[in-house]
């Protein structure tokens, strides 16, 4: 707390409230009696005592020691945690709580005088009270005792709010802090977030009725002070990226053994094994058209495969099936497979090749099933202190520093979908021939994927923030299958990958001082190596006793590209896709019973679309619905629970994503909270 000191002020004049809190003497319970008693004594107001007050000079001094022990109680209760019971600004009595307030209010006329010297039984109170969060804690009682007056009046009976014989002290102390607030006092700076909660309860105690509407920056708390709230955790969604670039491809082949094959070739086995090793070889063109190590395999593949045809064959007089041996012995598949589509006796074997599947993996697939776990590693001594700075305990700026560190790993089933195109290579132009319309094909994958995300606390442009650096990455693996013919071909895929990374800002303001609409989170990064960015935006409608009502809306853009192959060209070509999307949350409720438990609850919808409207993806629209239900414990427990159905709607069927359901269940655990005695009540939020 900082207080200016009027350093010329004379010992015996601190104003209205120091008077008011000695006559709060014979009135307040424990800590309010003996602290009112105390600054009373080291005061002095003369005018103000009756002839029973005046004591002689050796029992007013046995009387100020008493006190001062007994005043240095209640600064030392200041110092529990807001949340506790036993803290006076949560005394559930108005009474008691109003001569709790008289008494800080003493302690802050205290602080702004000279500090005492050493013989004076004061001194260890003012050093005590100088490390003391009094200004958050005469906050925290103004609003306690104005939501006990508002519960006591929406009552149809039980006991009227007063506040016994402190009304008229109350008032006037009350009085000169909503003075000094409108008229920016130093000394009153750090009241200001109680500024509409004190002038309501002058308002009631001089006969009115409190005011229906509540200022934007200042709701009244439950009388239990609450845990801070942090905004719900960042969702990715239901639809993942299975590879940052490039697409995914696979060729399938169901060969045709004919008797002119077998003639050809010499054996229906021999035959079989280069059919099968030319159908691979135009799928290892097609699925890695840019990785030489995976071609010149399937050229000495089939090199070795048509090495079994018998030497006595006519084939091998052939001028261009010697030359493609040799390209194939070099490894060269191209080139051995043009000089094999320019020799006529090799006719036969192409026009079997009109069996060979084409299939297209979307890049894009739906997560059925989402489970993790993340256990997040605090810097406690940071945490606190962030902590009070969020709560202006401390100076209006916060140095850098580290808050907490998240690992975690997470399992994902994945909804895998595609299209089975049937081609024909033509020989006379070594390309492939489309043969009837696309198939849309589903499969199943999976994913493991460990991310590790690392929190710092500081001030941004004097607002608290906090920003996290988070890195994922993983293992997958998927299997596709498509049926011709009564048979099987199986398209698959098993590969290391990267997810989502970059920097995410919060920002969580001072507590009970953020604008009903702002910013309330900004990230910035990529999934793989597309780039994504986002913001979300939040309106506050509603923040009662233990309810509160937000609208949030996060909008992004990801800029999708790599490289795909063409079917019809043999080539690859790199192809970039714009896409925007927002996740709209209409209602999120916030729902804290006691000072232990926070409940979230809300439905939530995410859309998103491509701009490349002119491409295979264009008037496909993206929808993710869903049903959100989150709790938070002071303890280190968290889970985010969410489940609902994703798919697509428009544009050509063979590229949209069939409708599944969805269910996804993260929980995250704070080791150090679980076993201290002292959790902090700052709440968190899981890593993504």
């Amino acid at each position: 707390m900082n207080l200016r000191k009027e350093q010329n002020a004379p010992r015996g004049e601190l104003g209205k409230p120091s008077g008011l809190v000695r006559n709060s003497i014979r009135h307040t319970a424990k800590w309010a009696a003996a602290g009112a008693l105390g600054l009373a004594l080291l005061i002095g107001a003369p005018n103000n005592l009756r002839a029973q007050d005046v004591q002689p000079p050796a029992a007013a001094e046995q009387a100020r020691s008493t006190s001062a022990e007994q005043l240095s109680s209640f600064v030392a209760s200041l110092n529990q945690p807001l949340d506790s019971e036993s803290h006076p600004a949560n005394a559930t009595d108005p009474e008691t709580l109003a001569g709790n307030i008289l008494t800080m209010s003493g302690l802050r006329d205290l602080l702004a005088r000279d500090r005492p010297s050493e013989e004076d039984p004061m001194r260890a109170v003012y050093d005590a009270a100088s490390s003391a969060p009094i200004d958050q804690s005469l906050i925290r009682a103004a609003r306690n005792l104005l939501a006990i007056a508002d519960e006591r009046a929406a009552a149809e009976s039980g006991p009227e709010f007063t506040v016994g014989r402190h009304n008229d002290d109350l008032v006037a102390a009350l009085s000169a802090i909503d003075l000094g607030i409108g008229e920016g006092e130093e000394q009153y700076v750090g009241l200001d977030p109680a500024g509409t909660s004190i002038a309501r309860i002058l308002r009631l105690l001089r006969g009115g009725q409190s005011a229906d509407t509540l200022d934007e920056e200042d709701r009244a708390v439950p009388r239990a002070p609450l845990p801070l709230i942090a905004p719900p955790r960042f969702d990715p969604g239901s639809f993942v990226l299975l590879t940052g670039t490039g697409s995914d491809q696979a060729v399938a082949f169901d060969p045709e053994v004919t008797p002119t094959l077998v003639s050809l070739f010499g054996s229906e086995a021999i035959a079989s094994n280069v059919m099968g090793a030319l159908g691979s070889a135009y799928a290892t063109q097609i699925n890695n058209p840019g990785d030489l190590g995976a071609q010149q395999d399937a050229a000495r593949a089939l090199h070795a495969a048509l090495s079994q045809i018998p030497a006595n064959k006519e084939i091998w007089s052939r001028p261009e099936f010697n030359a493609a041996m040799a390209a194939l012995a070099r490894g060269d598949l191209q080139g051995g497979l043009n000089h094999l589509s320019n020799e006529v006796s090799f006719n036969a074997a192409y026009q079997a090749l009109n069996n060979l599947h084409y299939i297209s993996i979307s890049q894009r697939a739906i997560a059925r099933i989402r489970a993790g776990a993340t256990v997040r590693f605090p810097w406690r001594g940071n945490e606190d202190d962030f902590l009070a700075y969020r709560r202006r305990q401390t100076p209006d700026s916060f140095d850098w520093d580290a808050l907490h560190v998240d690992l975690g790993v997470e399992y994902l089933n994945l909804l895998i979908s595609g299209f089975d195109q049937t081609l024909m290579i033509n020989p006379d132009t070594n390309t492939a021939t489309v043969m009837g319309d696309r198939r849309r094909i589903n499969g199943s994958g999976h994913s493991i994927e460990l991310n590790t995300a690392l929190t710092l606390g500081g001030s941004m442009f004097e607002i608290p923030t906090e920003l996290t650096l988070h890195f994922a990455a993983g293992y997958r693996w998927w299997e596709v299958e498509t049926n011709v013919g009564g048979r099987s071909l199986v398209a698959s895929d098993a590969s290391p990958y990267v997810g989502h990374w970059g920097l995410r800002a919060d920002f969580p303001g001072y507590d009970g001082q953020t604008s009903s609409f702002r910013l309330e989170r900004l990230g910035i990064g990529a999934v793989a190596l597309n780039p994504l960015v986002y913001a979300t935006i939040s309106q506050r409608w509603m923040e009662g006793n233990e309810v509160s009502l937000h609208t949030r809306l996060t909008p992004y853009y990801l800029l999708f590209w790599g490289n795909r192959f063409s079917p019809e060209t043999f080539a690859e070509e790199t192809f970039f896709q714009h896409r925007i999307g927002a996740d709209l949350r209409p209602i999120d409720i916030t729902y804290q019973p006691n000072a232990s438990s926070t409940w979230f609850f809300g439905p939530g919808v995410r859309y998103e679309i491509s701009l490349d409207h002119d491409s295979e993806f264009g008037g496909i629209h993206s929808l993710d619905v869903y049903g959100n239900v989150g709790y938070r414990h002071r303890r280190g427990f968290e889970f985010d629970l969410r489940g609902g159905a994703a798919g697509e709607v428009g544009g050509e069927k063979y590229q949209r994503l069939p409708w599944t359901p969805t269910v996804s269940l993260n929980i995250t655990l704070t080791p150090a909270l679980m076993s201290s005695d002292e959790p902090t009540d700052s709440g968190g939020e899981s890593s993504d």
